[in-house]
C-alpha cells in the first residue's frame, strides 16, 4: 500500500464535475482488530443535496492484510441502485489499491428498516477474477447526519471488520 502517503483518495465523477473521498490507510487496516475506531474516510468538500439522496461508504480491513473501499453517491430522484454513481478499491497486502470494475452492492434488512447485512461482488480490473464480500451487521451508530454500522465481514476466506456509513439528505 501507499506508505509514502498513507491516504487513498477517489473520485467519483458526476455531471457536476466530482466528488473527492479519502481514506486514511492507518486508520483502515486497525479496523482488522475489530476495535472501535474514528471514521476512516473524509469527504472533501460538501455534498449539494440539491443532486444527491445519499453517500454509503464501506471501510473494511481483513485478517490476510487485505482492505476493500466502496463509496456509492445515489441521485436525489434515482429509483434503484443501478443509478449510483460507485468507486470501489481492493488492496492486498503491500500491493497498492487497485479499482474494482462492475461492483454490485446489496444490502438486506430487518422489518423495521434496521441494517443486517452488506453484499458485495465485483470483477478485478486485472484479470477474469471475481470479488466477493459480506458483512453482518453487530451494531449501530446513528448519530446525525451519519448512520454507521459496524460490521464483521468475509472476502476471500479472510475474516474481518468494518464500517458501512451512510450519510443521508438532510
Amino acid at each position: 500500500m501507499p506508505e509514502e502517503t498513507g491516504v487513498i483518495e477517489v473520485r467519483i465523477e458526476t455531471p457536476q464535475g466530482f466528488v473527492g473521498l479519502e481514506w486514511n490507510l492507518e486508520l483502515v487496516m486497525s479496523m482488522a482488530s475489530g476495535d472501535d475506531i474514528e471514521q476512516p474516510w473524509r469527504l472533501h468538500g460538501e455534498l449539494d443535496w440539491d443532486h444527491w439522496h445519499s453517500l454509503s461508504v464501506l471501510s473494511a480491513a481483513f485478517e490476510d492484510e487485505s482492505i476493500l473501499t466502496f463509496a456509492s453517491l445515489r441521485p436525489r430522484n434515482a429509483t434503484g441502485n443501478d443509478e449510483d454513481l460507485v468507486v470501489a478499491l481492493r488492496a492486498r497486502g503491500d500491493s497498492e489499491p487497485a479499482p474494482l470494475e462492475d461492483v454490485l452492492i446489496s444490502t438486506q434488512r430487518d422489518a423495521e428498516g434496521a441494517l443486517m447485512r452488506v453484499n458485495l461482488e465485483a470483477s478485478e480490473g486485472t484479470g477474469p477474477g471475481i470479488v466477493r464480500a459480506a458483512g453482518d451487521v453487530n451494531t449501530h451508530q446513528d448519530a446525525e447526519p451519519v448512520e454507521r454500522s459496524f460490521l464483521q465481514m468475509r472476502m476471500a476466506g479472510a475474516t474481518g471488520f468494518g464500517t458501512l456509513d451512510v450519510l443521508s439528505r438532510p
